[in-house]
């Protein structure tokens, strides 16, 4: 299938007015389109995020986070959660974010809004940080499994299983 310079013009139009903030990055973690809802979350012009590196829109001390959480990003195939960011106006904003990788080979993509309000708060002291290689959780200073967080502090007993998607991937059944 061919496509034609109509409908490439379409598409094209489409990603550029849609609503939520899309960003598509390289394999390298930078940023090669832009639509102008991404411009808009994260205060930047289309020229100023194309070519910039993931690391460069974090907030600073979250660089070095950047790095493991992309790795763990292209194992997974896909990764949701929120970041903050400070806007050149030197202001902090928090982005919900939902990313897939590799929806064409080497390129992936990642939905941006404006946070939601914190259920239980509306500081980082009401967020838990998950490691996105042991799916440890960072609690009172301590990295515990995340069964031992719900157990302890919610009071739920976990029990494993394997879903079909992963039965799919690791086994081929």
């Amino acid at each position: 299938m061919h496509n034609t310079t109509a409908e490439l013009s379409s598409l094209r139009a489409l990603f550029d007015c849609f609503p939520t903030g899309v960003l598509v990055a390289n394999n390298e973690a930078r940023y090669v389109a832009v639509n102008e809802a991404a411009c808009s979350l994260l205060g930047r012009s289309r020229d100023q995020l194309l070519g910039c590196h993931l690391s460069d829109i974090v907030a600073p001390g979250r660089n070095v986070d950047v790095t493991a959480q992309w790795q763990a990003f292209l194992r997974d195939g896909t990764q949701t959660g929120s970041f903050e960011l400070t806007l050149p106006n030197g202001q902090m904003r928090r982005i919900d974010f939902h990313a897939q990788a590799n929806f064409v080979p080497g390129l992936h993509c990642s939905f941006l809004e404006a946070a939601k309000p914190i259920v239980h708060g509306t500081d980082r002291a009401h967020m838990l940080t998950m490691c996105a290689w042991t799916k440890r959780v960072k609690f009172q200073g301590q990295w515990i499994p995340v069964e031992r967080y719900l157990a302890e502090q919610h009071g739920h007993i976990v029990t494993h299983g394997i879903s079909p998607a992963a039965s799919e991937r690791y086994f081929g059944k």
